[in-house]
């Protein structure tokens, strides 16, 4: 089904990184951070990690190269940082990161987000009625009767 028309349709882009198994350079190993569709698995934009480093530096220069808008930026928890948030926020985007346990200082998402405000509080999971109930089992399909 399409999107309502009030509501501009979001892109998903993973960003994550890979290390390349039998690469070499020098005494290292190649480690690329991606920007990858949800919908097409192409890979948007790529950069190589500094040897000696990891992905979070790696992080705003790989997206700044990118149109974020209608965009929802997903990744571990890795890059579940304050600047990353408030930098796809900036450039037009949105985020959906994990937030592990040892996170709690984490900000609650932007309330201005576009993508958040269509969810409603007084309407869990956007439901109006209950759901039905399941079929019971079909004498036909040679089943044992379920456990009361």
């Amino acid at each position: 089904s399409s999107p309502p028309p009030h509501h501009t349709p979001l892109t998903g882009l993973a960003v994550d990184g890979k290390t390349l198994r039998g690469s070499r350079t020098g005494d290292d190993t190649v480690h690329l951070l991606a920007a990858t569709r949800h919908d097409t698995q192409t890979v948007a934009a790529q950069q190589q990690v500094k040897a000696k480093s990891n992905e979070i530096p790696a992080f705003t220069p790989l997206l700044r190269s990118l149109d974020l808008t209608s965009t929802v930026i997903t990744a571990d928890a890795l890059h579940t940082q304050h600047a990353h948030a408030q930098q796809v926020i900036a450039d037009g985007g949105h985020y959906l990161f994990i937030v592990k346990g040892n996170q709690y200082t984490h900000p609650a998402p932007p309330a201005q987000s576009p993508a958040l405000a269509r969810s409603d509080p007084q309407r869990p999971h956007r439901r109006d009625r209950p759901r039905p109930p399941r079929d019971p089992p079909h004498e036909d399909l040679h089943r044992p009767p379920r456990p009361a």
